[in-house]
Order: structure tokens, then C-alpha cells, then sequence
């Protein structure tokens, strides 16, 4: 254990410098309906099979097999999904985006040539260790796609995640560090991966009405502004979750909300973020299958 507490909190150093402009946008979109609905949080809240978007070393603490879909409506035409399985501290996830209908022009005209379309795709394998009763740590490699128009690009890279219960009956704090690695050019220009550091806790506990759980987490995404991410969660009823959030650091962003039913084998969750300037309202859907 003490090996792995002096190797990766340098590992999490070593990534913040090089935060600067990335591509890949459907990875800052948000894969998890719950999450997104919790102001797009995780890192530590986050559970079950969904939770190696967030947190590869939250697979530890989440053993029993899952497997999750998710479908998410993106302002501007986007299209985005995720699937992912889980088991005994092993993830397998992939993630895809669609933007079709992209007008074509060669030289300034009122009408396009044609259309085109862009499309990103990232196949992930997880795997998640619990080395003591309150540390435990996990990787997940990626292998990374992305074309537009005619042109391709391919890369590899991986997450890296630690979660740590200090005690406190509750209270889990989690940190990663994703979308470490490289691709290759998209024609001339190479693609850059969202490199994001997440550090948050969430804490859970029984309450007026139901359970409750409170997470805080703060995100930098390369390129972007750091931000303080916020949610909350009241469960009552045994089945019914209602779900709020709200995302500093971001233009077009700020609150979200959500609600869960949970059907004993499968849980379903829908996320609504609303934008600002204009930008219309995502929506996300994610139904989780207990195995």
C-alpha cells in the first residue's frame, strides 16, 4: 500500500502542466445520467459500472456485475452513447459520438456541396485493486478513434484513479487523472486528448425523508477553466431519486437535474442540463442492468 501512495500522487502532479487546447469532445460531454444530473459528478459519488468514466478505482468498491447503456441527446445535433460492463473490480466500456449533417462547402456559397459527418469512438478496459480496507486504486486503458470527413486519427491512453475512505462512516474522497496518452494527426493536425483532473468527495448518509448524499468536485479539462462541480441526491421511498447540480468554470453551463427509479434489477436515470447563450438543452438516459 504505501508503494502505491508514493507513486501515484506524482503521477497526478506530472499531468496538470500539460493542460492545454483538446479534442474528443463527447469524453467532456458526461456518460452517466446520474452524474450528469449531479452537476457532473463522480469522482467519488459515483458507482456500479458507470463509474469507471469517472473513476477506474471506484470498480473496487462496486463489485457486484453490471452492465449499463446510455444514451445521451447533445445540444447541437449531437448524438452520444456509452455501454459498459462491470465485474470483481474489472470494467469493460465504450463510447461513441455522432454529428451528422455537417454542410460542405469548398468556396462561400449559399448552398453546400453536400454534407459529412463526424464521428468519435473510445473502447476502454478497466481494471480496479482494493489494497487495504480504505485505499484502493485503478487504470483503464483506452484506445481512441475519431474521423471527419475522410480524415482519421487513432491513439491510446488511460485513466488513473484512487479512492480513499478516511473513516468517517459515508465520506469517500476520490481523484483521477483521464485521458492520459496521445493520437496521431487528423490530416495535418494532431488531436490532443481531453486531459482532466478530477478531485472530489461525496459523502452519504440516512436523513429526513430518505438517504441523502452530497458530492463536491474540482475538474480541469485541458483548455478549459478550472471548475467547482456540486450535487445532491435525496433517495425516499426506497426506489424514487430525485437529483440537483450546478458547474462553475463553464460559459454555456450551470445547473443540472435528474431523477432515478430503481426497479430492483434495473435502475433508470434521466439527466437534463440546460445551456445558456442560446445553445438549446441536452438530455441523458442511462438504464442500469444487475447481472
Amino acid at each position: 500500500m504505501n508503494r502505491f501512495r508514493k507513486i501515484l500522487p506524482p503521477l497526478f502532479v506530472l499531468a496538470l502542466p500539460s493542460l492545454c487546447a483538446a479534442g474528443f469532445t463527447l469524453l467532456q460531454a458526461g456518460l452517466d445520467a446520474r452524474g450528469a444530473a449531479m452537476g457532473f459528478t463522480g469522482a467519488a459519488s459515483s458507482t456500479g459500472a458507470s463509474a469507471m468514466y469517472w473513476n477506474p478505482a471506484l470498480l473496487a468498491v462496486s463489485p457486484s456485475p453490471e452492465a449499463a447503456l446510455t444514451v445521451n441527446r447533445w445540444i447541437q445535433e449531437v448524438q452520444a452513447g456509452a455501454f459498459a460492463f462491470s465485474r470483481s473490480g474489472f470494467g469493460l466500456s465504450l463510447h461513441y459520438s455522432h454529428v451528422g449533417g455537417i454542410e460542405h462547402r469548398i468556396v462561400p456559397s449559399e448552398q453546400p456541396v453536400g454534407t459529412f459527418s463526424a464521428n468519435d469512438a473510445v473502447f476502454g478496459i478497466a481494471y480496479a485493486r482494493r489494497v487495504s480496507p480504505a485505499f484502493s486504486f485503478g487504470v483503464r486503458l483506452n484506445g481512441y478513434y475519431e474521423k471527419i470527413y475522410i480524415d482519421e486519427a487513432t491513439g491510446i491512453g488511460g485513466d488513473l484513479g484512487m479512492v480513499w475512505s478516511p473513516g468517517l462512516s459515508g465520506l469517500r474522497i476520490g481523484a483521477a487523472v483521464q485521458h492520459i496518452g496521445k493520437t496521431g494527426k487528423l490530416r495535418q493536425d494532431a488531436v490532443q486528448l481531453p486531459l482532466t483532473i478530477r478531485v472530489g468527495a461525496g459523502y452519504r448518509t440516512a436523513g429526513p425523508g430518505g438517504r441523502w448524499e452530497a458530492a463536491v468536485e474540482c475538474v480541469r479539462i485541458r483548455g478549459g477553466d478550472p471548475g467547482v462541480h456540486t450535487g445532491l441526491e435525496w433517495v425516499g421511498f426506497g426506489r424514487i431519486a430525485l437529483r440537483a447540480g450546478y458547474q462553475s468554470g463553464h460559459e454555456t453551463r450551470g445547473l443540472t437535474a435528474g431523477i432515478g427509479f430503481d426497479l430492483e434489477k434495473i435502475r433508470i436515470s434521466y439527466g437534463f442540463i440546460p445551456f445558456r447563450s442560446g445553445l438549446g438543452d441536452a438530455h441523458s438516459l442511462t438504464a442500469v442492468f444487475s447481472l
